[in-house]
């Protein structure tokens, strides 16, 4: 809580503002510089952003933008919060070198674009990458149906500021071919197929050149984009966008990177280590009774990991009560109620939906491209699980092996280690004869752990509560094969 308390207020941190002295009464402008790949922490800054330019009734919107691409989820995300800016105030972007992949798509999502000299635009045709960076083969039909679900992404953004859509499907597709054609007069950029077309229906287009090769992908230049639409002008910088704008007298509003925005994009796409961490320090904490510092590590980890998901939009309320439902739930199952299974099973499809939920922006995949970060997450959520028990067992086993670490463990053939070791069994004692006899826990019984009867150990459940080692049991019956006790 005091860790998010802090990132809070580090959110309202003030930001830089450059007003020159009698320009208060103005509109402000507001800027916003993005350079890179595309990053989870531009989500958090675009959002704050908004909120406030919003707030400060802003007039202007300026993006500052290099970057060779991205993601393709996180792509959409930053598109719809450029096109929601858009919705109350002009949006310009300034390719400052490349707009190109995702970038491309971010640039089109603004009222206006204007070039650097030099800086290019375009080469935007998807690609499936998997976990860990792995590049699956996609038959053609997948290949096709993801191209065609980002052509109509770009298109609608051509469609909406009134920009060429042949242009725009050819950022994405290397099957689509663009001539420039002259027909009665007029220069025109036409498909390859819309040429043919000209032809059979005895038109006469006269050929000047061919802008985009069937098998290669567009990219324009700033003079092509400035020809083709897709530059609405030429500009050095930002005073030279303010300048063109007639906007040079307008208070200026750069919005920068607070500490808790750095944090996000330290994490970046790491944030599943955040929750293999937490996964972890709770198997450990299982064999680990009485010390409260794994439970605190799991706590942090994971809270850190859904304010993560919180400030890149994609965790809410929801995602967090389902999460700490879950945990809840678990916690019952084990330690209130054990052996029932049911709170068990509905806390572990709360946690898991919970944690699914906050990996994305949406409940229910809809399109090629949201059914594969489905997928992915769905795996890499998985892989924690299994990974998680797996790590925090061998720690416990190696831990307990030195001195100190024998004190703050149990043994961890209980729970989570497997079975008990050949010194720790029945030695041909049958169990059911030893219901009526007391004993003392060997370990902590939480409710599964072994217990000491005339100085043999057994495999033992206790009966609902926790028992300390130490404690004395009663033994009152065997469940499976273990025995039941219960506190004397």
């Amino acid at each position: 809580m005091v860790l998010s308390f802090l990132l809070f207020l580090g959110a309202c941190l003030p930001q830089q503002t450059l007003t020159p002295p009698g320009v208060e009464s103005l509109a402000p402008i507001y800027t916003l510089r993005l350079e890179g790949p595309l990053q989870e922490s531009w989500a958090s800054i675009l959002r704050r952003a908004e909120e406030e330019a919003t707030l400060a009734r802003a007039e202007v919107f300026v993006l500052e933008l290099d970057t060779p691409g991205g993601e393709i989820e996180l792509m959409k995300r930053l598109g719809q919060r450029l096109d929601l800016i858009g919705k109350e105030m002009e949006t310009v972007c300034l390719v400052r070198h490349q707009a190109l992949s995702a970038g491309s798509y971010l640039a089109m999502a603004c009222d206006q674009i204007m070039m650097r000299p030099g800086a290019s635009i375009g080469a935007a045709m998807p690609i499936q990458v998997g976990p860990g960076g792995i590049m699956p083969e996609l038959d053609d039909d997948v290949q096709e149906k993801m191209n065609s679900a980002f052509r109509a992404e770009f298109r609608s953004w051509a469609e909406l500021h009134g920009r060429d859509t042949r242009i725009a499907e050819a950022f994405v597709d290397n099957g689509i071919e663009l001539k420039r054609v002259s027909l009665r007069g007029e220069r025109q950029v036409v498909s390859g197929q819309e040429f043919q077309d000209l032809l059979r229906k005895g038109e006469s287009p006269k050929f000047l050149e061919t802008i985009c090769a069937s098998g290669e992908l567009l990219t324009l230049t700033t003079e092509q984009a400035l020809e083709f639409g897709y530059c609405d002008s030429v500009a050095e910088d930002l005073a030279s966008v303010l300048s063109i704008l007639a906007l040079s007298d307008r208070p200026l509003h750069r919005v920068q990177a607070n500490w808790s925005e750095s944090l996000v994009q330290f994490i970046g796409s790491w944030s599943w280590l955040l929750m293999l961490a937490s996964a972890f320090f709770v198997v450990l904490a299982f064999n680990m009774p009485g010390l409260g510092a794994p439970e605190l590590a799991a706590a942090i980890t994971m809270g850190i990991f859904l304010f993560h998901g919180y400030l890149v939009g994609l965790a809410e309320w929801t995602e967090v009560l389902l999460v700490v439902g879950g945990l809840l739930l678990l916690a019952v199952e084990v330690f209130v109620m054990p052996g029932t299974i049911f709170s068990g099973a509905i806390g572990g499809v709360m946690l898991l939906a919970g944690l699914l939920l906050a990996m994305q922006d949406f409940v229910f995949p809809e399109g090629t491209i949201q059914e594969g970060a489905f997928r992915d997450n769905l795996l890499t959520l998985l892989g924690v699980f299994l990974v998680a028990p797996c790590l925090a067992v061998f720690t416990v086993r190696k831990l307990v092996k030195t001195r100190v670490g024998s004190f703050l463990t149990t043994s961890p053939s209980d729970d989570f280690g497997g079975p008990i070791p050949s010194e720790a069994s029945n030695s041909g004692t049958q169990l059911a004869e030893l219901v009526g006899k007391e004993g003392i826990c060997r370990t902590s019984l939480r409710p599964a752990g072994t217990v000491l009867l005339q100085g043999e150990p057994f495999d033992a459940v206790s009966t609902g509560d926790f028992l300390e080692s130490g404690s004395p049991v009663c033994v009152v019956g065997k469940k499976g094969p273990s025995l039941l006790v219960q506190a004397k």
